[in-house]
């Protein structure tokens, strides 16, 4: 009998091999290849700080300057073939790379190639660095084990999940990607929003579909070191290991899944799980003995090594430079008992005074981001207040001092500060009021220039608003809660928040009801900041026709003294100053507005979320009525909120 040909079947296995290679993560110490280099063969040098394969750091696509793509000879295309390749090495991005992420960023696949544009051809990856043996490891006498074992798929027979306990309050940060996200809720940056949670793709297999698992979030955590002594709880997490993907291979009685942390900061209580407990919902508790200086990782392997689930947990290193004295000011009117002292004291009393807004800010709320505040409401042993009088409002409505009830430039912008004068229903405007109330706590007790926050309570009225607060210019440290909202814990931890330059989770809508993109909401700032520059050149230019035709009608007397010349063109020249200045703190707002969107980038649905920047209800069809009532607490911030309020903190407050 012949011997069959099998060149054909060879060939296709060795194709299918080949594809599979090219699929390798790439890592530290890799081998590359360019024609045009004397020297055509170069290394790869990870200098960015990312996860281990092979205990070397893992290639993405940041790696593409000189330090990254190293060439030891010079480059062909140069004239005479005289210049090192790392002198004119102009490298544009990597292509055909991997679609999981790496601290946020892609890896770079032994298939991957950036091209050269000075020499205008493709760089190649030939070795991905990746070793099939294991090196440098005494044997000696060591068993062998059964071939069964070293070929064994490595494919993880179960997955396991970290969640929450239903009865969570806030009490520490948790951050996960929830499915309706990932379905329509995240309605702006969701590709964002997914590098959040280091994305890693996992390949069991549900028992009944047999459809792969897919991505895996990987959550995140922030506490505390003693975490019970500054929150006054444990951190308790239930484990959820699903059915649907437990392999028939798993032997229930035996299976032990444990709790890896990438520190010994870090314990795990208990460290081990029968998969048995996890099915039930079993339970660990989490704790930190010392400060995390990195973001740090705490695995769940199976008995077999397997990793089947992952969670991040934020570095805790900087709490120190993460509290704020926030300086609380009642703002009420003398004259008017429906709006008096009396009633800011009442409302605080039913949420249980100051002392509880503190606990619950420390230990509910701004505690996610590591944030501790200090409610203080006195100065030099007197109690803040501003004692505000009917008078008092109806001048500033007018753009009048108060105190003498002249015209005066501080006051002419809060022109239109109260929307409705009747006793009974007394209304104001809430950005105009916060700038009042700001403009004199700083004549009465001189905050201006001290890091902190300041927090108006005031028993006033406004047409839609419970609280009000800037977030522009970005250290701004004025907020104000409404009567309306005196009683609501989450106003006050919403408005702080914006103080902290956090904004809402939702998109604005434009006044035929359309949400307006984030991408647009630059547009409109850049256009409005050209805008702006024409009017300011415009303004300046008129200055110079008045001095021209100011200078033109004395002709006779600049003739006979011109150094007088600049003594009377002064003021002049001090108004086109005055308006580069306005022009210059405007481009200086605008970029820091363009700067908070890009920080802020992730947005959702409109009271859809628990995210304690969201609403609860939403005029949907802009007709007055509030078709979506949600009636989920607001009781949590998302991660890179927590960061975001973490810099505020560390730039402006503490």
């Amino acid at each position: 009998m012949a011997k069959p040909d099998n060149t054909l079947k060879r060939k296709e296995r060795e194709e299918k091999e080949d594809a599979e290679d090219g699929l390798k993560f790439v890592i530290d110490g890799a081998k590359l290849k360019c024609d045009l280099c004397i020297v055509p063969e170069g290394d790869l040098k990870v200098n960015y700080d990312t996860p281990s394969t092979q205990d070397k750091r893992t290639a993405t696509v940041v790696e593409k300057d000189k330090k990254s793509v190293i060439f030891k000879g010079n480059c062909k295309k140069s004239p005479q073939s005289a210049s090192p390749c790392a002198s004119v090495m102009k490298l544009a991005d990597w292509k055909d790379v991997g679609t999981v992420y790496f601290q946020d960023e892609f890896p770079l696949l032994l298939k991957s190639t950036i091209k050269c544009e000075y020499g205008g051809v493709d760089v190649k990856i030939t070795d991905s660095a990746q070793r099939n043996v294991i090196e440098k490891i005494d044997t000696t006498g060591a068993p062998v084990p059964p071939m069964e074992k070293l070929l064994q798929d490595k494919t993880p027979e179960y997955v396991v999940l970290f969640k929450r306990l239903p009865s969570y309050k806030g009490e520490f940060g948790w951050d996960y990607m929830r499915d309706d996200y990932l379905t329509g809720t995240c309605n702006e940056g969701l590709e964002d929003l997914k590098k959040v949670y280091n994305p890693f793709e996992i390949q069991t297999k549900n028992v009944t579909t047999s459809v792969s698992y897919g991505t895996y979030y990987t959550p995140w955590l922030s506490m505390f070191v003693n975490h019970n002594v500054v929150v006054g709880t444990d951190i308790e997490l239930m484990i959820d290991a699903p059915v649907d993907f437990i392999s028939e291979t798993v032997d229930f009685a035996k299976e032990e899944m444990t709790f890896v942390p990438s520190t010994p900061n870090l314990r795990v209580v208990p460290d081990k799980m029968p998969i048995s407990d996890a099915i039930n919902g079993g339970r660990i508790k989490i704790f930190c003995d010392a400060a995390l200086n990195t973001d740090a990782i705490i695995d769940i392997k199976s008995s077999k090594g397997d990793i089947v689930g992952k969670m991040n947990v934020l570095k805790n290193n900087e709490v120190d430079k993460l509290t704020i004295n926030v300086y609380v000011i009642k703002a009420f009117m003398s004259d008017n008992s429906l709006y008096s002292e009396n009633i800011i004291d009442t409302e605080l009393a039913k949420i249980g005074g100051l002392s509880r807004l503190e606990s619950y800010l420390n230990k509910q709320s701004l505690n996610q981001g590591l944030i501790q505040v200090k409610l203080i409401d006195t100065r030099k042993g007197e109690k803040l207040k501003i004692d505000l009088s009917t008078n008092t409002f109806n001048n500033v409505n007018q753009g009048l001092n108060p105190k003498d009830g002249k015209p005066h430039k501080d006051y002419e912008m809060l022109k239109g500060v109260v929307v409705n004068p009747s006793l009974t229903n007394f209304q104001v405007d809430s950005g105009k009021s916060v700038n009042l109330f700001n403009l004199q706590s700083n004549k009465l007790y001189g905050f201006e220039k001290e890091k902190c926050i300041l927090l108006y309570l005031c028993p006033l009225k406004t047409k839609d608003a419970g609280g009000s607060s800037y977030m522009i210019p970005l250290n701004n440290k004025h907020c104000i809660i409404f009567g309306t909202n005196l009683i609501d814990l989450t106003s006050y931890a919403h408005e702080i928040g914006h103080t902290l330059g956090l904004d809402h989770t939702f998109l604005s809508k434009d006044s035929s009801c359309n949400l307006i993109s984030l991408a647009d909401e630059k547009t409109k700032i850049n256009s409005d900041l050209t805008h702006y520059k024409v009017q300011i050149e415009e303004a300046k230019s008129r200055i110079d026709v008045k001095w021209n035709q100011y200078k033109s009608e004395n002709n006779g007397y600049f003739t006979q003294n011109p150094n007088k010349i600049p003594e009377y063109k002064k003021p002049f020249d001090d108004s086109k100053a005055a308006l580069d200045r306005a022009l210059s703190q405007n481009l200086k707002n605008k970029n820091d507005e363009k700067y908070l969107i890009d920080k802020n980038n992730i947005r959702f649905k409109r009271a859809f979320t628990e995210n304690i920047m969201d609403y609860w209800k939403d005029d949907a069809n802009c007709d007055g009525t509030s078709e979506i009532v949600d009636t989920t607490s607001k009781k949590s911030f998302n991660q890179y909120q927590w960061k975001i309020i973490q810099e505020e903190a560390k730039a402006y407050y503490h």
